[in-house]
């Protein structure tokens, strides 16, 4: 698993993050949720610290699905 997770899976990921607030202006917290989550991720993956980075990046992906159907 940490072959997965480098600096270009977190670049590609933050674009992934950013699509729904770039999409739809109204919704500001859903819509940045995921980029919160990203940064939270992102966070947890500079302290080595794996398992917390998999948690965040699935709230992120939980988030995107969320800022798409609303």
């Amino acid at each position: 698993m940490k072959y997965i997770l480098n600096e270009n899976f977190f670049k590609f990921f933050l674009v992934i993050c950013l699509v729904p607030a770039a999409f739809l202006i109204g919704k500001v917290f859903l819509l940045f949720l995921p980029v919160i989550f990203w940064v939270l991720a992102y966070m947890a993956f500079k302290k080595k610290n794996n398992n917390e980075a998999l948690m965040w990046i699935v709230f992120a992906i939980i988030a995107l699905i969320l800022a798409f159907i609303v």
